[in-house]
């Protein structure tokens, strides 16, 4: 996947790509209530719809009893993140494209990958 550098915002004037393993802001639904960090997770072949599926991300360090329901990503120039930071594989969420604020950054192939596996697991996919 190519890395964007350009950031983006989802409510300017003039359509902004929005990619899978790109990391956004995003403001809404229920626990979403303030701007907070979100990967999108679905496929490019369905960017013409008006919601995305999205991974949200919290710089809370999960408990030792959630190993499967966490992938850390680091604070970096590519992610954008300030803080270290966790997907929250259990609260996949799908919402309205135009919640999206502001790109910040991007997640790795590998990041993505291994929250795709553990998404198999959590959806029970895997049996």
């Amino acid at each position: 996947m190519a890395e964007e550098t350009k950031r983006g915002h989802a409510g300017d004037a003039g359509p902004v790509a929005v990619q899978r393993g790109d990391i956004w802001t995003l403001t809404g639904p229920d626990y979403l209530a303030k701007p907070r960090p979100v990967i999108v997770l679905q496929s490019d072949a369905f960017r013409d719809l008006d919601s995305v599926t999205v991974c949200p991300l919290t710089s809370t360090p999960p408990a030792h009893s959630m190993p499967l329901l966490r992938v850390a990503l680091p604070a970096s120039e590519s992610t954008g993140l300030r803080v270290e930071s966790w997907a929250e594989i259990d609260r996949v969420t799908t919402a309205r494209r135009t919640k999206l604020g502001q790109r910040i950054g991007c997640a790795s192939s590998a990041q993505l990958a291994q929250i795709g596996r553990l998404l198999v697991v959590f959806l029970g996919f895997d049996t």
